[in-house]
């Protein structure tokens, strides 16, 4: 909810209109305009008033703006730091488990080789090592 309120107040049409009003205060508060125009004199006093304020006004929203545009910059690195962080582990991951998979196939063709020795009766070839080897067979 404050996000929009700060999107809202800090807005170029916003901006733009406060803009709008310092020009005017400016112009009636210091031009002289009162030999040309007589009943802009009861004006001008508040008109200073208004310009001052308005130039208070647009400088902190412009400052507000500034800030928030910083801290979405700021919540943007983050955010890419944290992808970049979450990549480098599933890269890793993933070279860790092609290994793994270069692994077994190795295994895989070892007891291929293994399978081709067998005797031509289709009797087991049992050796010292069989055991450990249908053992690791996952």
């Amino acid at each position: 909810m404050t996000s929009v309120i700060i999107a809202i107040v800090t807005s170029y049409w916003l901006l733009c209109a406060i803009g709008l009003v310092l020009l005017a205060a400016l112009v009636v508060g210091y031009f002289p305009l009162l030999k040309w125009f007589p009943v802009l004199g009861q004006y001008v006093p508040v008109a200073k008033l208004v310009s001052l304020l308005a130039t208070g006004l647009l400088c902190l929203l412009i400052g507000v703006r500034a800030m928030s545009d910083h801290y979405s910059l700021q919540q943007a690195r983050d955010r890419i730091e944290l992808l970049e962080r979450r990549a480098d582990a599933v890269n890793s991951a993933n070279e860790h488990e092609a290994g793994q998979a270069i692994e077994d196939d190795n295994y895989v063709t070892e007891l291929r080789k293994s399978a081709k020795e067998t005797p031509k009766n289709d009797a087991p070839a049992l050796d010292a090592d069989a055991a450990a080897r249908i053992g690791k067979i996952k």
